[in-house]
């Protein structure tokens, strides 16, 4: 098929790379809560897994979980895979009542080489 392209070649276009982004809950759903990654704002409608490909432009990403109901804040976990389904960085939410939102679980760099040979990034 003529029309068809390599992944590769449009990741370098567009000047970013995937990452699979897993959302996990105990129940059915982050009831609100939400992972922010750079631009990204993720959440999990329904479901105990839900697998999200974002992608990031190079830079230094700090997720965080922010937002939803404070009452099932400690049954959502998330974790971010790069191109080759290696673990970039996982966490989950902290109580936001307590102010803890922000929380960091770490960061990760996403470089220009990663973008030119289509991979995902690098862990700080």
């Amino acid at each position: 098929d003529e029309s068809s392209f390599d992944v590769n070649v449009a990741q370098i276009a567009l000047g970013c790379v995937d990452f699979d982004v897993v959302l996990n809950s105990e129940l059915s759903g982050w009831s609100g809560s939400r992972l922010y990654i750079g631009n990204y704002n993720l959440t999990s409608e329904e479901g105990s897994e839900e697998t999200v490909t974002i992608c990031l432009s190079p830079g230094e990403y700090s997720p965080y979980v922010c937002e939803g109901n404070d009452i099932w804040w400690k049954d959502i976990s998330w974790s971010i895979y790069d191109s080759d389904d290696a673990m970039v960085l996982s966490g989950a939410s902290l109580n936001s009542a307590n102010g803890k939102c922000n929380a960091s679980w770490g960061n990760f760099t996403v470089t220009a080489d990663d973008v030119a040979d289509g991979r995902g990034g690098v862990v700080d």
